[in-house]
């Protein structure tokens, strides 16, 4: 199922995207800007989007602040407001950790091709990040709790992008192919800003590689997905999962089941610090089972 934000018309639009469990980003257009707002070109005051109705984290409060200092009421220039058609029509550029191929012998959890089995402990984990010299990046993971995070900050124009994720590797042991429902529990969440020229994106999904060999990504399913833009801000996005995806699993070969998350922010104007983040003691990626049922 999709579900849109509403649409916020004050004299600037500001759309705001939400998707949720299985689902997938949906840029807003140009054509969103509305004519009314075409007619004012004055900034609105800064939007702070907290459905979960938790306490709003500070440093959005210190972007709200910020913002309504610097731009609200004030007009919007011709530069200005070609930039923001271009952002609004921005997604995520879908950053890869590839994992490593399995050569040879290996430690993964036996698998019998028929016989159900559920994962409760992570074997594997990876983060990394890319994009602008000038962005702070954080990102961590932890076997024990099966969990991660990921956190980019940048004020200055550019790209930047953090990513991080744990999971299990298995390798199947029978004859021929069967297919196999595989589910993924567990919660996810995330604080978001975008107080200037620029956005913030927050990605979560579940992916299943084939590292036999080589490694090949054979299913991704997407699980949360948000975006800020300009002048506006998640508060604790995300929330409980249960991922399922259908594959072909071989025997003889070994695969990994894993949970990745992804922070990005995109800034076209210098100004103030975009932010994604899901790297707090409350905001963070985990998974609390991971079962493989045989078709």
């Amino acid at each position: 199922m999709r579900k849109l934000s509403s649409v916020l018309l004050k004299p600037l639009v500001i759309s705001i995207v939400a998707c949720i469990a299985l689902s997938t980003v949906i840029p807003i257009s140009a054509e969103g800007l509305n004519d009314s707002a075409r007619a004012s070109r004055i900034h609105s005051p800064f939007v702070i989007y907290n459905p979960s109705g938790e306490p709003i984290s500070e440093y959005i409060y210190e972007m709200e602040k910020a913002w309504n200092e610097t731009y609200a009421g004030k007009p919007i220039s011709d530069a200005e407001w070609k930039l923001m058609q271009q952002l609004s029509s921005w997604t995520p550029s879908g950053m890869v950790l590839t994992p490593d191929p399995v050569v040879g012998p290996t430690r993964a959890a036996s698998v019998y091709m028929g016989t159900n089995i559920a994962f409760t402990t992570a074997d594997h984990a990876q983060s990394g990040h890319s994009g602008s010299s000038l962005g702070a990046y954080t990102h961590s993971t932890n076997l024990s709790t099966r969990s991660h995070y990921a956190k980019v900050t940048l004020a200055l124009s550019g790209t930047a992008e953090a990513g991080s994720t744990t999971g299990q590797t298995f390798t199947v042991y029978g004859t021929g192919s069967r297919n196999a429902d595989i589910s993924l529990y567990g919660k996810a969440t995330a604080d978001l800003s975008a107080p200037g020229y620029g956005n913030a994106c927050w990605e979560v999904k579940m992916e299943i590689w084939d590292l036999t060999g080589s490694s090949t990504l054979i299913k991704t399913e997407p699980i949360f997905s948000h975006v800020t833009f300009f002048g506006s801000a998640w508060n604790n996005a995300g929330g409980s999962i249960v991922s399922r995806a259908t594959v072909n699993l071989q025997a003889g070969h070994t695969y990994i089941v894993r949970m990745f998350t992804t922070t990005e922010v995109n800034v076209g104007i210098s100004s103030m610090n975009h932010v994604s983040d899901s790297s707090t003691s409350s905001r963070y990626s985990t998974w609390d089972q991971i079962d493989i049922f045989w078709k």
